[in-house]
């Protein structure tokens, strides 16, 4: 392998390496997050809201380096559109960085799963806690809908400032 082409790889090896480390923050935070809705505490959920930016910031700067790399790649005449394919060109005989970089998938997977599935425990917890106000406001009865009333199943109701 050429030192070019070893470069590369050393740079895809690094890259890979540093990914896992945001990937395995944002999961842990998603854990957290999820424990977290079973027992709301408005200050953690604040200060969860601070912690989610680096990884944020950490991943905007990976999406700029895997741009670089790639270009680097293209410009030392490899034709690549992904690093998947970067890894399978520069891969030695043991397959390291093709396997790394499906272990990165994996666990790109296994956040795009949880992600979701937090989302959806969020709206639902949302949408629980929102009956629960609605029912304190109503004194625990149910909410009058409009035109539900026992006057407008009678044959109508005239509206009046004072009522």
């Amino acid at each position: 392998m050429s030192d070019v082409m070893e470069s590369l790889a050393n740079r895809l090896s690094q890259y890979l390496a540093d990914l896992d480390l945001v990937q395995t923050d944002v999961l842990g935070f998603l854990d957290q997050q999820q424990m977290q809705l079973a027992q709301p505490k408005p200050f953690d959920q604040l200060e969860a809201q601070s912690q989610v930016a680096l990884p944020i910031v950490e991943l905007g700067k990976l999406v700029a380096r895997r741009e670089e790399l790639l270009n680097a790649a293209r410009s030392n005449g490899l034709n690549v559109r992904s690093l998947q394919e970067l890894a399978q060109r520069l891969d030695d005989s043991q397959g390291a960085l093709t396997n790394n970089t499906k272990v990165m998938k994996r666990k790109m997977e296994t956040i795009h799963h949880a992600s979701l599935s937090h989302w959806i425990s969020c709206q639902k917890a949302w949408l629980h806690y929102s009956q629960l106000v609605q029912l304190i406001a109503n004194g625990g009865r149910k909410a009058m809908i409009p035109g539900n009333t026992r006057h407008t199943l009678q044959g109508g109701v005239i509206l009046d400032a004072s009522v």
